[in-house]
Parts: structure tokens; sequence; C-alpha cells
């Protein structure tokens, strides 16, 4: 990549000896910005702060005319850093750590969390619900006996149902001979449970 000045050698030696004057004001304007610590490199800010160089005028440097002046502008332009974009979220506090050893293990850190959560995306999609039951199986103490499972089974065979005269209803209630409701709803579904699980 060429300087500004190598550029500015370039471009007078391609150039017309009456376009010399015009291409040193824009070097003149284009080096007091380089010396302000100036980012803004825009042809319309060269054409203001150049007015007193006789630097043309912003249309005019858009113009097909001001070609040469433009990329003797670029060049300097190219010279300038450019400009950290404004951190913005959640992570922005990392951006106001002094620069060092902690600000350097922080980006690490904040690295690994975003690596964590991209293969945690990967693994389960974003708005999918997935149910963990934590709760542990029955220990040794409370499984039923023998004598106890024997009991509840007979508790809901068709053989007690029939020797009471005793209709199942549809919410696991039972029903007695004149229709009244002798076990109430979830009776019969929480002694199925209570046998598959324990």
């Amino acid at each position: 990549m060429m300087s500004p000045e190598e550029v500015l050698e370039s471009l007078k030696a391609s150039s017309p000896p009456r376009v010399h004057k015009t291409l040193d004001a824009v070097y003149l304007a284009c080096k007091e910005q380089k010396e302000r610590k100036s980012t803004d490199f825009s042809y319309a800010m060269i054409a203001k702060v150049g007015k007193v160089y006789g630097v043309p005028a912003k249309q005019s440097l858009h113009n097909e005319g001001g070609a040469r002046y433009r990329t003797l502008i670029d060049a300097f332009a190219a010279e300038v850093p450019p400009k950290p974009k404004p951190v913005s979220g959640k992570y922005a506090w990392i951006e106001g750590l002094p620069i060092g050893e902690q600000k350097l293990l922080t980006k690490m850190l904040l690295a690994e969390l975003k690596a964590a959560e991209f293969k945690l995306r990967e693994i389960l999609p974003p708005n999918k619900i997935v149910s963990l039951d934590t709760r542990q199986q029955p220990s040794e103490l409370f499984k039923l006996l023998p004598g106890e499972r024997r009991a509840l089974e007979y508790l809901i065979s068709s053989d007690f149902l029939s020797e009471r005269s005793l209709t199942l209803g549809s919410r696991g209630d039972a029903y007695g001979p004149n229709g009244e409701q002798l076990f109430r709803p979830g009776t019969f579904n929480a002694l199925k449970k209570a046998l598959e699980h324990l």
C-alpha cells in the first residue's frame, strides 16, 4: 500500500502542471486533518477544511474531474485505523475494564460461554420445553409388601366390584347399587398408580 506522499508524487507525475497546485492543496488539507488526529476524511470535510488552501468544493471533488483528488483523500483515509464498533448489550461492561490480564481473561471466559451456549442451542433448540423428573425411584422402605400389593389389586379387581355391586365411573370413582358415589373421583386411578410405582 502506498503512502499518501507516494500517491501524491504518482498523481503529480501523471497529471498536467495546472493540477499540481490543487493536489498540493488537497494534500495540505488532509495532512491537517491527520495532525488533528481526526478520522473524518470525507470529501465534504476535506473541501471544508481545505477551502483556505484552495481545495475545490465538495461537488467538484465528486465530479469526474475530481478522481485524482479523491484518490489522494482515500490514501489518507486508508491510514486511519477503523473505528471500533461501540459495544452494546449485556457484555458491554467488559470494554470498560482496564486493558490487561483481567480484560483478557474476561474475554476468554466470554468466548467459552458463547461456545457453550452455541452447543446448547444445537442440542436444545430455543423455545423447546424439556421436563426433567428429578424424583428418585422409591427406596425399598416404600415398596409394597406382597400382602399389601394383593390387597390393592383386589380393590381394583372386577371381583371386588361385582361382589359389592359397584360400577366404575369415568373419573376413577365408583358408584353403589343405588347410584350413590362410594369412592371419590381419582381413587381407582391412585390405586393403579400406587401399584405401578411402589
